[in-house]
């Protein structure tokens, strides 16, 4: 099973993700936290850019 099918059935990110993103530094000053790992893959541009094959 794929990346991809595992996660198939889970809703799409919400169209503000990049909003939200930006706010982490923020939340994470405003609490005690000593460790935080984010998926990388969750963070990606959500703004394709085409590569030239």
């Amino acid at each position: 099973m794929s990346v991809k099918e595992k996660y198939a059935h889970l809703p799409p990110l919400p169209n503000d993700i990049e909003v939200r993103l930006g706010r982490i530094p923020e939340i994470l000053r405003r609490h005690p936290i000593r460790l935080a790992y984010l998926f990388g893959s969750a963070a990606r541009s959500l703004r394709r850019v085409p590569t030239s094959t």
